[in-house]
Parts: C-alpha cells; structure tokens; sequence
C-alpha cells in the first residue's frame, strides 16, 4: 500500500512540474526527496516488504480464482463446440503398495495413485494480469473431471479414496492425482502353486464418455505401471507391469488395460508345506522296513494317512476350487494314493506273515519266486538251516535254535533209565513183544534198534545180577514170573507208544515252524519289494514335480439447454403428465460382468452386474436447432427422477447400486442409466448332487415404491437374456443359461442364472480320497478278529458253522486247507481211541497184579524177601515212570485238541475275510458306479465360450425379432 502511495506521489510530482514549469522546480524535487527518503525507508524493512508482496498475491489470487470459475459449469465437457475434437487425457497408474492376492476369491486388492491430466481452456490465464501467478491448486469438486473408474472392481467402490485438490497452470492443463484403494478381480491359475506366476489385469476408462468424446493417452508416454514409490512386498515379487491402450472405434470404445505380473515367493510354503509333505511321503516308504512283530506297520500308515488329509484340507483351504489341478495338490494326491497303496500293502504282508501251515498250503511258485528268485535278485541272505539228528530224526535248525533245540529234546537214555534193570532181566518178554509188534507204534521197533546199540556197553556190568535174577525167578512160583514179565511188557508198551508221540508231536512242531518261517520269509521279501518300488516311485514323482515348475463440451448453447430443462423440473415428481397418465414403462436389461463367489452355506450368490434402465421424461425434451445442434447430454443422477428399481432378493441390505453414474438425457427425452453394482442376492442351493450340481440362482428388480398403475418394466431392446459381452468367466462355476422373466403384471423383472459347478477340483480332492477310503474300510473287521481270537476254552464251534465255514464256503471260493492238516486230524483222532483203549486195559492190569503179589507175599519165604523188595522196588519207580508219561500225553493230547481247534476258528476267520472281501468289493465298486452314473451331467464337458457365443446369438435374435 505504501509503495502505491509513493508511485501516485510521484505522478503528482511530475503533473505539477509539467503545469507549473520551472517555477516550481524546487517544490517538485523536494517532493521527489522525500519519497526517495520514503522508498529508502521501506527497502530497509525487509519483514515490512515481503508482508506486502504476500497480501498482493492474495489479492492477485483471489482475483484470479474469480475471474477462472464466475462463468465456469464443471458438469459441461471443456470443448469449444460440438464438432470440437474429444477431451484428451492423459492417464498413468502408479502402484505404491501389493496389499493382497486374495487367492481363493480372486481378488487383487493394491494402493495405487491415477494420474489424470488434461486441457481446459476455460481454466488458461496470462500470468502477467495476476502478478505473474502460473499455478493454481483447486478442490476437484470446483472442476470439470472425467469419471475414469475401474472397470473389474470387485468390492463395489469404483471411486478413489481420497479426492485431493487439483493442479491448474495457467496454460490451461488440469492435474489430478487422486490416491485410490482399488480390489479388482484377478484370475488366479494355480497350476504352478507354489511356484506360481500370475497376471493381474487393472481396467480403466470412462465410464459415461465414449472415445469420441474423451480419449486416454499415456501420460508422459509411459506405457506402463509407475514404480518409483513402490515398496516391495514380502508375499509377492514384481516381475512386469506393462499396459496396452485399447481403442475401439467401431464400438467408440477406450480403455486402458495394465498388466500386473507378480511371482510368489516360494520361501514359506517350501519350509512350511512343501518339505513336510516329501518327508511324509518318503516316510511313508519307511512302514515297508518297520518289521511285522512290532504291530506298528499299519499305525504308521493309517497316521500318515491322516496328515496328508489335513495338508489337503490346508491347500483346499488356501487355493479357489478351479478348474486347474495346483503343482501340490498332484503331489499330495501322488501321496495320498501311494499311501492308500502302502495301507493295502502292509495288510497284505502282516496276513502272509501269520500265515502257517494249518491254515495255508504254500504253491510251488510262490517258493520259486519268493524263496528263490527274489531274495537273489534283491540281495537278501536267508540264514543258512544246519540239519541235525535230535535222537529221533533229523531236523534242519538255525545256527541260534541248536542250543533250544538240545532242551527241547531230551536223550533216549535219560528217558529210559527207570527201564535198563528190567529190560536186562527180561529176555522172553523181548520175544514176547516182537511177536506183538503189530500192536505197537510204527516207530518201536526203529526205537528198539536205536535203544539196542546205546545200551550194550551198559548189559555187561548187569549181567551177574540178571543170572540171579533169573535163578530166583526160576525157583520161584512160574505164574508169578510170567505175570512180572507180563506186567514189565505192557509197561514198556505204553511207555514206548507215549515216547513216540512226543516225538511225533515235536517233529510236527518243528516242521510247522520251518512253514511259518517261510511264510514269515515271504513277508519279508514283498517288504523289501515294496520298500524298493515306493522309493523309486515316490523319488521319480517327486523330482518330477519339482522339475514341471514356473461428451460434448458445452457452451453457452449447453448452458441456456441446462437453464431451459431444469427451469421448474423437480426430480422427485413421477415425469406424467397427470394422474391418470398410463404407467411410466421402464426399459430394462442386466449385463452380467462377474460372478464373484457363490457362498453354499450361507445360501448367498455374488454378482458384479450392470443394470441398464431406459425410460422417457417429457420434460427434458427440446429442439436441438434452438441449442446449436446439441442433442444428448449428461447429467448427474441426483438432478432428475430415478426409477426406484432394487433387487428384491437383496441378502446383506446394500440395496443401492456401488456407483450412481451420470444419466445420458437424449433430446427426445429418453433418459439411458447404466450404474454398475455388486450385488449379494439369496440363492436357494440344492447340494444333492454335489459336486456335480446345477444350481438355479434369480435375480428378482422391481420398483420398491411405486406400484404396478405406476410403474411398469420392459425389455430393452426386445432382450428377454442377460448380456454376456463383458462377462468374465469364472473358474469355479460355468454359465449355462440366464433367462429374464417379467413377473408380477411386468412390475417386476426375474433373471434365472443357472449355473453349473466344474466338478474336477473336488473330483480329485474330496471324491477320489472318499472313494479310496472306502475301500480301506472292509480291511478291518471287529467280527473277524474276535472269530480269528476265539477257542475251546471261550467258545463251542457249532455244527452248522463247521458245516458252512470249512467246507461249503471254502468249495464256494476255491479255498483248501493243506492235506496233511486233514491228515493229522484224522491220526490224532485214531491215536486218542488208541489210547483210551490201552488206558483202561492198564487200570486192570494193575488191579490184579497189586491182588496177585499180596497172596505171593504170604507164601513165599524169608530167603525170598530181599528178591522180592527189589522187585517192588522196580515195579513202583517204572510205575511213576509210566504215570508221568501218561500225564505227558494227556496234557500234550489235550493241547493238541485245542489248538486243532483253535485253528479250526482261525480258518473260520480266513473264509469270513474272504467272504467280507468279494462282498465289500462288489458293494463298494457298484454304489461308486451308481452314485457316479445317477449323478446327471457328469461326464458331459461344457465348453464356455460356445454357451456364451450361443446366449449372445439368441439374445440378438430376439433384438431383431422385436
């Protein structure tokens, strides 16, 4: 102000000079002093001046702003005219943040900032008028803007998140750099998981203006994401960012199109999926070396089972049931079936294992492949059988079972020894007894020979004592010397037979356990088998995996059209002309962009979608020769009357649409709305069939106020079908068909969207695991086990059970028991008579010689005395003798009846394991191919793009027919 001041005082000066003259020459030069005085005052301040120079440029400001917005309309496109060439704007993305990669939703969601810049020539100022100011900074609101939004949103919020100011220069070029939060939809493949790579596109353009009213150029031609300010993520790696300008102009379509492409870091899911899943794979192996006794084999499998079950619960959990098999589900899957085969496997090997030879005869090729050729092919030892004669026969054992074996079978000798006095004395009943060989064991007179040759060294000391004897014997009474004699032969007859079944009895233990051990042998080689086999398998799958991865500008003509439209227009009157006018009609259509998810549990359905609503208002008519030829307009949609059409079948209450874009008014007074929006609707979900089901889902608008004498709704453009020309396919359900139907007297519009689940990501991970599990279920049985633990002791087989389980059904399933077992029972059975027989002629026998040696007592004489002690003598030790033996056979008769029953149970339980085998094979194999052949649409493939093609096609069918 002080310096304006000082500048007139000078004008003043010099005025009065010019009009004065020279008269007054030294007044104006005192004048000129003091404001030189006053200049020199005022630059010695320099906080005073620079106060000054601010208040002029807040004024120049101000001045400036007014100037810019007193005539300026920011609803009116900046062209000069009509045939003015499209607004062009200059469009860049720059990304700050990769906040997420919603994988099972398939949802990018990132933090970007859009950088918009275009000429305005309203907006231009000579910097020179306004204190040289060449920029300025105004709120976006107070300027013309272009709705560029995202076109694949996903969440419904097409704005950006903040509107900051806007910078303007006085050349007229606009600046906008808005940040934005942006979930935009992504097609995730994860074929490659977790090494995979995905692109992810972000869709801008102009969501109202067409390419011949605006058009996208690169900004600063850079055609591509802007990564200066991008701070790294710790999931994902950016690869590239391209983008591609999409120009249409048979459709006047511009778009802009990046291309994010972003690389997973595989760090995590290696150390935390990928390394557990191989060591429990090749665990898995290790259940083959686990030896058989332990009874952990098949609890190992079964636990393996379960963890790999919930590691592909984990990976179905993180990755979107599409239709592309991820890298780790196909190795979990290899896993998972190589341990199903590990289960079958192990419980074949423990049943060999128990195998014996009661129950199962050996064929010759099993002993040639398993015995002979495998062990050699694989390099397995079997220790080496040393044949021994164990004083009765000969029998092959280990090295380790000599020492057991010499316990086991005690000398002929040590047997016999109560017996070599008697034998010494009794030369007749030698004889005797050869004459009676027939009723003697088969083995007595090899036991004779045998006996006969060890003991000769020992007849010689006894011989004097035989020949006295003999003497006293002969002096004596010769009934009492052949009752003796009697008595010591049929002693030595039981005795004998009872040896010989022990020893029978013991070689037929022994040649059992040589069948069991080559059972158990067998088991061992299809171990070390098996062992090789899932290695080379499950080294060959995994390193094979792992190798597989990688408008018009209006002017003064559009503002007097603005003027003259909305001159008394309200938006909340119903546009008729009276009350009794007929229904407004409103046209309408459904274009069908993403199908976002569909929530089964919740019975929810999520749709991207573009309703499109045409209808008429007569009062936003006019003639377009009274407006410079100007015939279409766009208006913000809170200045005219909206048709209040909602989806009825709404399910989380956001009935409003995600973006209320401009509406295009014609000058006929056809008013086109299209606002795009994200809709949840209720769906009734029919899981009978899953996952090889169809679903019905309906989209139900109409006019939540106005009734049916109100308001009527139309097809637009004759189409009955939602449009697909935007339609993004989903990788989870296929589009079949999506017919509309005007219900209610056509006040409301239904939309059936039928779609169809694709069936192979569960197929692999749900039904293919059930299947394999089912067939694991019939290995284990309550009922076979008690049966196989059963005996004489617990439970009495009855008649019918031995009718049908060893002889009917094992006929019926070409079942046979090993010869020699019916062999054995049928001798045993004779012996046991054998014996009662013998026994109760014994008990006799002692009953009249204990009478007869009584009465002998009486007579005989004192010289006979001591004879006659020694004989008693003889005659009790050899009676103990007999009796332990007897007791030996008894116990070792009766052991053997109950493990010939015992086996008999355990037969039983091998026909019912083969009976639940055939039958739970046939019962598993038929209802998989009857539920998979009941189950409609199984096999039959959906080709999307041909669907789509044919909806588009008859939904243009129907346009020409209207």
């Amino acid at each position: 102000m002080n310096k304006t001041v000082r500048i007139l005082l000078i004008l003043v000066t010099v005025f009065l000079k010019v009009q004065c003259n020279s008269a007054h020459d030294d007044e104006a030069a005192d004048v000129l002093s003091h404001a030189n005085i006053d200049d020199s005052n005022n630059s010695s301040d320099p906080n005073r001046n620079a106060g000054e120079q601010g208040d002029t440029m807040g004024e120049d400001e101000d001045r400036l702003v007014i100037d810019l917005f007193r005539e300026y309309n920011f609803l009116i496109r900046p062209v000069r005219n009509v045939s003015s060439p499209p607004v062009v704007v200059d469009f860049g993305v720059a990304m700050i943040l990769l906040i997420n990669v919603d994988e099972k939703n398939q949802i990018l969601q990132t933090n970007v900032w859009l950088t918009m810049k275009w000429n305005d020539f309203q907006l231009a100022w000579n910097p020179a008028e306004y204190g040289n100011i060449s920029n300025l900074h105004v709120p976006s609101d107070r300027v013309w803007l272009p709705d560029i939004v995202l076109f694949n949103n996903a969440d419904g919020n097409y704005e950006v998140s903040f509107k900051s100011n806007v910078f303007v220069d006085h050349h007229g070029d606009v600046t906008w750099v808005p940040p934005a939060m942006f979930k935009s939809s992504c097609r995730i493949d994860v074929e490659w998981f977790p090494f995979d790579e995905q692109c992810c596109t972000l869709v801008f353009g102009s969501w109202t203006y067409n390419s011949e009213e605006v058009r996208l150029h690169w900004y600063n031609n850079i055609q591509a994401v802007q990564l200066h300010d991008y701070s790294y993520s710790g999931i994902w790696d950016v690869i590239d960012v391209p983008g591609q300008l999409v120009h249409k102009p048979d459709l006047k379509e511009n778009k802009m199109v990046f291309n994010v492409v972003i690389r997973r870091k595989t760090l995590f899911y290696t150390v935390i999926l990928i390394i557990p899943t191989v060591l429990m794979a090749f665990l898995s192996v290790m259940a083959f070396y686990l030896p058989v006794d332990s009874g952990e084999k098949v609890s190992l499998t079964i636990s393996l089972l379960l963890a790999l079950v919930v590691f592909l619960l984990l990976v179905s959990k993180i990755l979107p049931p599409t239709s592309n098999i991820p890298l780790m589900g196909k190795y979990l899957l290899l896993a998972f079936v190589l341990n199903i085969v590990a289960v079958v496997g192990t419980v074949v090997i423990v049943n060999i294992y128990f195998r014996s030879a009661l129950s199962h005869k050996m064929p010759t090729w099993v002993r040639k492949v398993f015995l002979e050729f495998l062990p050699h092919l694989l390099v397995m030892k079997r220790p080496e059988r040393i044949p021994i004669f164990n004083g009765y026969f000969v029998e092959e054992y280990c090295a380790s079972e000599i020492f057991d074996a010499s316990l086991v079978m005690p000398s002929m000798t040590a047997t016999m020894l109560p017996f070599l006095q008697v034998t010494a004395n009794m030369k007749e009943v030698s004889s005797t007894s050869s004459g009676q060989s027939s009723e003697h064991h088969e083995n007595c007179s090899k036991w004779k020979k045998r006996l006969s040759i060890r003991m000769s060294r020992r007849r010689a000391p006894r011989a004097r004592l035989d020949d006295d004897s003999e003497d006293i014997v002969d002096d004596s009474n010769g009934n009492h010397v052949d009752s003796l004699q009697e008595k010591i032969s049929k002693e030595m007859k039981t005795t004998v037979e009872a040896i010989a079944y022990i020893a029978e009895h013991m070689k037929r233990e022994m040649s059992l356990k040589k069948m069991r051990d080559d059972w158990k042998y067998v088991a061992m080689v299809l171990d070390r088998l098996i062992l090789l086999i899932f290695f080379g398998v499950t080294l060959g799958g995994t390193l094979g995996i792992i190798c597989s991865v990688i408008n018009t500008y209006p002017n003064s003509a559009e503002e007097r059209l603005l003027s003259y439209i909305f001159d008394g227009y309200n938006s909340l009157i119903r546009p008729v002309l009276n009350a009794s006018s007929p229904p407004i009609e409103v046209f309408f259509s459904l274009a069908f962009v993403l199908l976002i998810n569909v929530d089964e549990k919740n019975q929810i359905m999520q749709t991207n979608v573009w309703p499109t609503m045409k209808w008429n208002d007569y009062q936003m008519q006019w003639d377009p020769r009274e407006f410079d030829g100007i015939k279409t307009i766009r208006v913000p949609p809170d200045k005219v009357w909206l048709p209040d059409i909602v989806l009825f079948n709404n399910a989380d209450g956001n009935y409003l649409v995600s973006f209320y874009s401009n509406v295009v008014v014609e000058h006929t007074g056809d008013m086109l709305w299209v606002p795009p929006a994200v809709y949840k609707s209720s769906c009734l979900i029919d899981v009978e069939f899953f996952p090889f089901d169809e679903q019905v889902c309906s989209l139900t608008f109409g006019s939540w106020t106005f009734r049916k004498d109100e308001l009527q709704l139309s097809y637009l453009s004759g189409k009955r079908h939602v449009e697909l020309n935007d339609y993004l396919p989903s990788g989870v359900w296929d589009l079949m068909d999506a017919p509309g139907l005007l219900i209610d007297e056509r006040s409301k519009i239904s939309y059936q969207i039928k779609i169809r689940r694709k069936a192979l990501f569960y197929t692999v991970i749900l039904i293919m695991p059930t299947v394999l599990m089912a067939f694991l279920s019939m290995m284990v049985s309550v009922i076979i086990i008690n049966v196989y633990f059963r005996g004489p002791a617990t439970h009495i087989m009855p008649t019918w059970v031995k009718t049908v389980f060893l002889k009917c059904l094992p006929v019926l399933f070409v079942m046979r028991r090993p010869e020699s077992t019916e062999k054995e029972l049928a001798k045993m059975k004779r012996e046991k008579r054998e014996r009662r027989s013998m026994k109760s002629a014994l008990k006799t026998f002692f009953k009249r010689n204990d009478a007869k040696l009584i009465t002998d007592q009486t007579k005989q004489a004192l010289t006979r005395k001591e004879g006659s002690c020694s004989e008693e003598k003889l005659s009790s030790d050899a009676k103990k003798a007999i009796e332990a033996i007897e007791y030996i056979t008894t116990h070792l008769t009766h052991d053997n009846a109950f493990k010939r029953q015992r086996e008999e149970w355990k037969f039983v339980s091998v026909v019912i394991d083969r009976l639940l085998l055939y039958l739970f094979f046939g019962v598993t194999t038929g209802g998989t191919m009857g539920i998979l052949l009941s189950a409609p649409n199984v096999f039959e493939h959906v080709n999307q793009t041909t669907v789509i093609e044919r909806l588009k096609q008859q939904a243009a069918e129907e346009m020409l027919n209207s």
